[in-house]
């Protein structure tokens, strides 16, 4: 199985085939990145991992 993409012209008069993203696809990753950013950063806001945290910390 060849990539179409990936190959190399093998003939004079052949053109180099590049796949270029559109802007679907890109906002598609940032859009997916966005999401793991934020409930990443929720992650460490909201649950109460460690209860005691606070009490701990004063000292």
């Amino acid at each position: 199985m060849t990539m179409r993409t990936l190959s190399l012209p093998t003939l004079a008069f052949d053109r180099f085939m590049l796949y270029t993203r559109s802007w679907q696809e890109i906002a598609a990753f940032l859009f997916v990145v966005a999401y793991g950013v934020i409930i990443y950063s929720l992650s460490f806001r909201y649950p109460r991992l460690f209860s005691m945290e606070n009490e701990l910390n004063r000292n």
